[in-house]
């Protein structure tokens, strides 16, 4: 590892609420109003629904979130259009600032990389690869599970 640079506080959850947002105005423009107010059961239900589908659109083209409240359904389409419309502008920003202060402080040592590795569940969102490409000008490796790339070796 040459270098690493992160947001403690932008992760999952944030594209998790972002999307459950956008999944409660639908509903409630269809007559189902979902708040922690109303129902506490049924507003985390659907805040599970809405991260269930943001991981699903990593792997396909379009996700369903189903909202419930009392006895009432609805059933909220996303696909990566409207995902990417959702995301908070502040949540892409903060981290393309991070990918900058890391690119930054490489370019003041000198250092020229020529990979770049993405930790987490969130390197799996759509636009994460493309964020990275657009400031180092490198496709992020695919080899590598996001989920299981951080190890430490002991010796």
């Amino acid at each position: 590892v040459i270098a690493t640079m992160g947001d403690a506080n932008l992760g999952g959850s944030n594209y998790d609420e972002c999307t459950f947002a956008y999944a409660r105005e639908q509903a409630k423009s269809k007559g189902i109003q979902i708040s922690p107010e109303k129902d506490l059961a049924d507003f985390n239900q659907g805040l599970d629904r809405a991260r269930e589908a943001k991981e699903m659109l990593s792997r396909r083209q379009d996700a369903t979130v189903i909202l419930e409240s009392k006895g009432k359904r609805v059933a909220v389409k996303i696909d990566h259009k409207i995902f990417r419309e959702t995301i908070s502008p502040e949540l892409d920003k903060r981290f393309v600032d991070c990918c900058r202060k890391l690119q930054e402080q490489l370019m003041a040592k000198g250092i020229k990389i020529d990979r770049v590795l993405l930790v987490g569940g969130s390197g799996r969102l759509p636009q994460v690869p493309e964020m990275v490409k657009d400031v180092f000008s490198i496709e992020p490796s695919k080899d590598t599970d996001p989920d299981f790339v951080v190890v430490k070796v002991l010796q």
